[in-house]
């Protein structure tokens, strides 16, 4: 968890000088909010069994357009590279009003890599997935999801990987 709040206080240093030199950036301080979800427990080994946590809730947003996904990425603590029949999926997602989870990014776990989409999880690397839906707004209230999916026995998500998703 150390990591994301290194990102974190990165990124705050930067808007405090920010507003410091240009007073009117004093917007920028709420311009972007990140949610980070650590996995506590690892996943088990069912295959084709999906596993659903929330990862938080879209906040209220200073405009009326609502929020947009910025960034979205994993990182474990230890490396899963995957095979061509040991992968996991990943997919974040969001739910509007107890609406159906509507997917807007996945990665498979795998070592055939595809930019964004599929590869091996380096440890202790951030490794960015694709936004699927680029100008997507999220409301206030909208519920953030990961799932995960492995797809044979012996693939686990180690205890301790994060799933981060920031909104700008």
């Amino acid at each position: 968890m150390k990591t994301i709040e290194t990102f974190k206080a990165a990124a705050l240093a930067i808007v405090e000088r920010a507003h410091r030199i240009y007073p009117w950036a004093e917007g920028l301080r709420n311009a972007f909010t990140e949610f980070a979800y650590e996995i506590l427990g690892g996943v088990a080994t069912t295959p084709g069994t999906t596993y659903l946590w929330d990862i938080g809730v879209v906040p209220e947003a200073e405009s009326d357009q609502g929020w947009q996904v910025a960034k979205l990425s994993l990182i474990s603590p230890t490396t899963m590279a995957g095979s061509a029949t040991l992968q996991e999926t990943f997919v974040f997602g969001y739910s509007r009003a107890g609406a159906a989870i509507v997917p807007i990014g996945q990665f498979v776990t795998t070592v055939v890599v595809t930019a964004g989409t599929a590869g091996p999880l380096t440890a202790e690397t951030e490794t960015p997935v694709t936004v699927l839906a680029a100008g997507l707004s999220l409301l206030a209230g909208d519920v953030l999801t990961l799932s995960v999916t492995p797809t044979s026995t012996g693939t686990a998500v180690p205890a301790g990987a994060i799933a981060k998703v920031e909104l700008q």
